[in-house]
């Protein structure tokens, strides 16, 4: 399943970084498909209203499969600070690039497509919220940490229907919300109402200078 009208921002500057996020939309496709034939009998249209962590977990695998032993993953992993439990963070990659050790600290959010377009100053509220959280996880930490550090908010977001499918579609691509620097649709080819797919786009922050 490749993913369509795939955008990536000129604010991410890290050429490995990069290639990296668009990797990893071609090959969380991949896993779509395989989730697909194996799991749901080919039925595309039932496949996406899956869960966060179900999302995560299918996105750590995308990122493993492909990267082998240049990468570590930890999910779902607890944080602590001072013997104080912070919380549970969503997902953590060490990536070994050709010329750097990076850390990416995923944070992610679910939720259904509710048909609006937000402007610029909505859409920072909207990933303030889960960047914020993610923050926490990372200043807890943060001595750990010896290399560049990526948060990264990231949202899986249900198409539900083929006139909402057929509404995202119809958007322009290249246009920059100042906002979002990973962005790409996924859908199922099947021309019936219960058409559906799904959206999966984030913000990459520099957490720290080293």
């Amino acid at each position: 399943m490749k993913p369509v009208n795939q955008y990536l921002s000129n604010r991410i500057t890290n050429i490995e970084l990069k290639q990296f996020f668009s990797t990893v939309m071609m090959k969380f496709g991949e896993e779509l498909d395989m989730l697909c034939i194996q799991m749901y009998k080919g039925n595309e249209a039932d496949m996406f209203s899956l869960i966060e962590r179900t999302y995560i977990g299918l996105l750590n695998n995308a990122i493993v499969r492909y990267y082998n032993e240049k990468v570590t993953t930890l999910q779902e992993f607890s944080v602590w600070n001072k013997n104080k439990l912070v919380g549970r963070a969503d997902l953590l990659v060490r990536i070994k690039f050709d010329n750097e050790i990076v850390y990416i600290l995923f944070e992610g959010k679910q939720r259904e497509f509710d048909g609006k377009e937000y402007v610029s100053s909505q859409l920072e509220i909207f990933f303030e919220t889960f960047e914020t959280q993610a923050r926490k996880y990372y200043d807890a930490e943060k001595e750990d940490y010896n290399e560049q550090v990526f948060i990264v908010p990231i949202v899986f977001e249900w198409i539900r229907t083929q006139k909402k499918l057929t509404q995202v579609l119809n958007w322009e691509t290249d246009r920059d919300d100042g906002h979002t620097d990973f962005y790409a649709v996924y859908h199922s080819n099947c021309q019936t109402e219960d058409n559906s797919g799904l959206m999966v786009y984030g913000k990459v922050i520099k957490a720290n200078e080293v």
